[in-house]
């Protein structure tokens, strides 16, 4: 299991307390990588699934919240 930063494919490759996720708003490559559970600090940009979560829904807040200390995003 990656940790922290290590590229990944899905959540299942990441270790338990990490998640898969394109962490680079501006990243065109959508490389995604190993990122800790609400340890962001809130107001930190990153990437959002506009076609998976076309419109932020309380399910699209939370799955992408995963990453703020908050726990939720927008």
């Amino acid at each position: 299991m990656a940790d922290v930063g290590s590229k990944c494919e899905t959540d299942y490759d990441c270790k338990p307390r990490n998640f898969c996720w394109e962490k680079n708003a501006a990243d065109t490559e959508d490389q995604k990588v190993c990122l800790e559970k609400h340890t962001a600090p809130d107001k930190i940009e990153f990437k959002w699934h506009k076609d998976t979560y076309p419109i932020e829904t309380t399910e699209a807040v939370l799955k992408h919240g995963q990453y703020c200390q908050s726990g939720v995003a927008k």
